[in-house]
């Protein structure tokens, strides 16, 4: 908690403690309840726990706080029972305009099903208490895909709230907020744009035209694509055991292969240790001498093949993506703060990232120890470390802008830290 004096106290109450075996993913403070103080939802994830695990309902804290002590109550059977999934992001929003917070819910994946589509989902705000209306009111957001981030704005100047939501192997996916409900709102050629996004923020939104900085994996990494030869993920049970497998592919000259080393994909499917006995015998196979038409029938399949951190501008009937500066393809990008950092009256950007938890084969994304961005007439600038000071360690997941010129930091499996500019 931040004092008067702009340091933090360490504030832990039980509640919290309570529900430590959830995994968070995301969390956010909002009036919920209507009484004019900020209530937090936490947001449940991690591909460990199974579907029926109380781990991964989600949680909604009430701020029940006085004026001389700080105090949050876990809300019961404030929340429906279908928000329980491994979930990535929600956003606060009043999409039905009748002046209080509802919430869209991202989910990241299916408990213990990688690759088959998730959902998002709108919680509407009745009184403090959440009805989920995803199938009256945006049934185009069921099995949508592999959710990662969304931003709320209005894409016509209409005075309602519309969605951008992006993910892993989806391409950036646009719904309008109308008197019917929502509607995916498509362009032309954006399908051509298929990635793996971490994050996606608003840069700027002006006379309906509205532009936005999307995180994905950067090009400093062994997977290379093109739309002619993108890499793919097959999802079936194979080999009938009631555990789906997963087939990661990449072609070169219109041939594919499997990316997994004979040892890893022997862990999936023991029986291919008879059918490739050698090392020799398994390397650069094609998928079809690997695996018949027979196996592969009937499997989920899933593509990309643009991994470039881009710049979306967005009206309500064209778009334009450019390339974020090279810097910011030399690692993965997990997340953006836009602020006037030199109060020129512009906006500025740090960007944030890495991912360290990969195979040995695929090597970890390190290439991004925060990266500052300064904005002029020609777009966006970087600046070195030399100038900036700014020198981050470790995987940054998620940034907050706090008040006090000041940036929080949350790290994986390190402290937060706190950069004041």
């Amino acid at each position: 908690m931040s004092s008067p004096d702009s340091t933090f106290i360490e504030y832990i109450p039980s509640v919290f403690i309570d529900d430590r075996q959830s995994e968070d993913v995301d969390a956010v403070f909002f009036d919920a309840d209507g009484d004019d103080d900020l209530d937090l939802y936490v947001v449940s994830g991690g591909s460990e726990f199974s579907i029926n695990s109380p781990a991964l309902e989600d949680r909604l804290y009430l701020n029940t706080s006085d004026s001389r002590n700080v105090s949050f109550t876990k809300a019961v059977g404030r929340l429906p029972s279908s928000v329980r999934g491994v979930g990535a992001v929600a956003k606060p929003f009043d999409y039905d305009g009748d002046g209080d917070m509802d919430i869209f819910l991202g989910e990241r994946m299916l408990p213990n099903a990688y690759g088959l589509p998730a959902s998002g989902r709108i919680l509407t705000n009745l009184n403090g208490k959440f009805r989920d209306d995803t199938e009256d009111k945006a049934k185009v957001l069921l099995e949508l895909g592999l959710i990662t981030d969304a931003v709320c704005f209005d894409l016509e100047n209409d005075g309602d709230l519309d969605l951008l939501v992006v993910g892993e192997w989806m391409a950036p996916r646009i719904f309008e907020n109308t008197s019917s409900g929502f509607h995916e709102r498509t362009y032309e050629g954006l399908n051509k744009y298929k990635g793996w996004y971490n994050t996606v923020e608003l840069y700027e939104s002006e006379d309906g035209s509205h532009s936005f900085l999307l995180g994905n994996l950067g090009l400093n990494s062994r997977f290379q694509a093109t739309s002619e030869n993108p890499l793919k993920l097959y999802i079936k049970d194979i080999d009938n055991n009631s555990t789906l497998d997963h087939i990661f592919t990449y072609a070169r000259d219109g041939i594919e292969r499997p990316m997994a080393l004979k040892r890893n994909i022997e862990k999936q499917l023991p029986e291919l240790k008879k059918k490739f006995l050698y090392f020799s015998d398994y390397a650069g196979k094609a998928l079809d001498q690997v695996f018949t038409q027979e196996q592969l029938r009937g499997s989920t399949e899933l593509e990309a093949f643009f991994f470039e951190s881009c710049k979306l501008e967005l009206t309500s009937d064209d778009y334009t993506i450019s390339s974020l500066p090279i810097e910011m393809q030399f690692s993965t990008i997990n997340n953006f703060s836009i602020v006037d950092l030199n109060r020129d009256g512009r906006k500025d950007v740090l960007a944030f990232g890495n991912k360290f938890m990969n195979q040995p084969e695929i090597g970890r994304y390190d290439g991004n120890q925060g990266q500052l961005y300064l904005s002029d007439s020609s777009g966006l600038n970087y600046v070195k470390p030399a100038r900036t000071g700014v020198v981050i360690d470790g995987v940054v997941r998620n940034s907050r802008l706090l008040s006090g010129d000041r940036i929080l930091l949350v790290r994986n499996n390190m402290k937060p830290k706190i950069l004041k500019y």
